[in-house]
C-alpha cells in the first residue's frame, strides 16, 4: 500500500500510570508450579475535536487456585495516539477498537516480565493475546452484567 494512502495516526507517548507489586515472602512454590492467568480491562477516550485517543490497559495477574499467591501484580498504563488531520478521525476511531490495545499489550508483557525478574522470581511472560477475541469476550461479559432478570409475576388467588 502506498504511504500516501495510509491514515496519519501517530503514537505520541506511553505513560505507566500505576503499578502495584507485592511479594508474598511466606509463599513457597509447590512442585509443578502455579497456574497463572491475567485479567485485562480496556478503556478508551477519543477527543474528536482535537483528534486525540487515550487508551488505558489495566492488567492484573491472577494465580488460579492459590489462596496465598506468590506475588500481587496490577499494572495500569496509557497510550496516546493522534491524527494530524481531523479528516482522519474515523480512521482513529477504527484504530481504537483493536489496533490501539494490540499495539500497547506488548508494553504490559514487558513491564510484568521485568518486575518479576527484578524481584527475584523467574520472569513471568504473559502469552501473546488476540485482542479482537478478548474484546469480544469483554463485550459479552458486559452484556451479561447489564442483562436484567425479569421475574414472572406472582399469581394471586381470587
Amino acid at each position: 500500500m502506498n504511504q500516501a494512502d495510509q491514515p496519519s495516526i501517530n503514537f505520541d507517548k506511553f505513560i505507566l500510570e500505576k503499578v502495584n507489586f507485592n511479594v508474598n515472602s511466606d509463599f513457597s512454590f509447590p512442585e509443578g508450579g502455579v497456574p497463572v492467568d491475567f485479567d485485562i480491562q480496556i478503556n478508551q477516550n477519543i477527543d474528536a475535536v482535537k483528534g486525540h485517543l487515550k487508551t488505558n490497559l489495566d492488567v492484573s495477574v491472577i494465580f488460579k487456585g492459590v489462596e496465598n499467591p506468590p506475588i500481587d501484580i496490577h499494572v495500569l498504563f496509557a497510550g496516546y495516539f493522534s491524527v494530524k488531520d481531523l479528516k482522519d478521525i474515523k480512521d482513529l476511531e477504527e484504530f481504537s477498537e483493536i489496533n490501539a490495545p494490540a499495539f500497547l499489550f506488548p508494553f504490559a508483557r514487558e513491564i510484568i516480565a521485568n518486575l518479576t525478574l527484578k524481584s527475584g522470581f523467574p520472569p513471568l511472560l504473559l502469552p501473546p493475546t488476540n485482542i479482537q477475541a478478548l474484546k469480544g469476550r469483554l463485550k459479552a461479559k458486559s452484556v451479561k452484567k447489564k442483562a436484567v432478570k425479569v421475574k414472572p409475576a406472582k399469581k394471586t388467588k381470587k
